[in-house]
């Protein structure tokens, strides 16, 4: 029973690396690989998935998900969008759904921690490599819309950055993967403090506004949960803030006004007033943009949205395609009920992890941070998390899953 319940984990390790793989790394992003290969390996993952699928489960969360990929769908034929995009959106609700309903939330954070911990890892030992070594070059070099990047696959490295992608498309999207990783930490039934400590530097290294804002909320949420369990990562809180504020002096650009400094792009954002106009640019400006034109737009088609491209197409001048505010995709491109869909679900998650309303707020504006500043509207784990909160405690009290912890 043992060796038949390691093997299914290690299974699905496998299958959440692959989504994050597939929905969020930088090479599958590029199309650094061929999108056929891609799309076979999402069908793997779907038809591996399915033998876990779990009929009681399943109900609870179908009819959420029917109505999403129906309105993806209708949204995308009324606004002309193209037909291989409505087809990657539906995969990534399908795959979403096969896990939510295939993999019990206990087992799915626990495994997910785990492919983390590997993420991280190899991340810290490709990263300080290319520290040590500069002049050290990665095979297949590719070049993405904002940069040229040295690739290893489960590593990318820019030789113009001194900042940790892991194996992603942006540090900002490997920050809001760390940082769930960190929340699911701060609530697990038994907090490691090695796991915690490791995700901590690792989100350093990615040099994230964003990231370092939520690393400073998670500290107070820890500092103010009454938990005992959550004592050790008090210390560690403490021990960990000498190593932050190296990390922040070695990055001599942290407070001047440049746009590749991790708090003085906001400075350089707030003293130039040509990015009121869209007349230029930057890191922050097109986060700002992100959450105004985005929600301009959904004043005028609040129904089914505007769809991805078009939303594309008509902020381009202030955010450089670059639409990065979740929440409001949600709502801009696909309309008022997809988005009601998994507000309702983010909030119902965020009431699964606390029961006072202030924390409740509190845990929704940390996810509301966390995929502030990527669109990570096709990255299925952030499709899973308002899933899971929707399913809710009919996933986490279920005899059947008393049954599956007991194994």
């Amino acid at each position: 029973m043992r060796v038949f319940s390691d093997r299914k984990s290690f299974i699905l390790k496998l299958q959440i690396f692959l989504m994050i793989f597939l929905s969020a790394g930088c090479v599958a992003s590029n199309n650094a690989i061929p999108v056929s290969l891609q799309m076979f390996l999402w069908a793997i993952l779907s038809i591996s998935l399915l033998v876990n699928i779990r009929n009681g489960f399943a109900r609870v969360v179908t009819l959420p998900v029917a109505a999403l990929m129906l309105i993806v769908f209708a949204s995308d034929l009324i606004n002309g969008e193209r037909f291989t995009l409505t087809i990657l959106m539906e995969v990534m609700l399908f795959v979403s759904f096969l896990f939510v309903v295939g993999v019990p939330l206990v087992k799915f954070t626990s495994a997910y921690l785990d492919v983390m911990i590997f993420l991280s890892i190899t991340s810290l030992i490709g990263y300080t490599t290319c520290l040590l070594f500069p002049s050290l070059q990665f095979y297949n070099l590719m070049e993405t819309d904002a940069r040229v990047v040295a690739n290893f696959y489960i590593y990318v490295h820019s030789p113009l950055s001194i900042r940790n992608f892991g194996l992603f498309w942006e540090p900002g999207a490997f920050q809001a993967f760390l940082s769930i990783a960190i929340l699911f930490e701060i609530y697990n039934k038994t907090p490691n403090i090695y796991r915690f400590l490791l995700f901590l530097i690792t989100s350093a290294t990615t040099f994230s506004t964003t990231g370092y804002l939520t690393i400073g909320l998670m500290g107070l949420l820890i500092l103010f949960k009454r938990d005992s369990s959550l004592k050790k990562m008090r210390k560690t809180i403490a021990a960990v803030i000498p190593i932050i504020v190296a990390l922040v002096v070695f990055n001599m650009s942290f407070l001047s006004e440049s746009s590749d400094s991790v708090f003085g792009k906001l400075i350089e954002f707030k003293d130039n007033k040509d990015y009121v106009s869209g007349g230029s640019t930057t890191t922050a400006s097109v986060r700002y943009f992100s959450i105004i034109k985005p929600l301009e737009e959904f004043a005028h088609s609040p129904i089914l949205g505007c769809g991805y491209e078009n939303l594309q197409n008509k902020t381009n001048v202030y955010t450089e395609n670059m639409n990065t505010c979740t929440f409001v995709n949600f709502f801009a491109i696909y309309g008022t009920f997809f988005g009601l869909i998994m507000i309702v679900g983010y909030t119902k998650f965020c009431s699964m992890l606390e029961k006072r309303k202030l924390l409740v707020f509190f845990l929704f504006f940390l996810m509301f941070l966390i995929t502030v500043s990527e669109n990570l509207l096709r990255c299925p784990l952030f499709i899973m998390i308002p899933l899971y909160g929707i399913a809710g405690q009919k996933i986490t009290e279920s005899d059947e899953l008393k049954k599956v912890i007991e194994i």
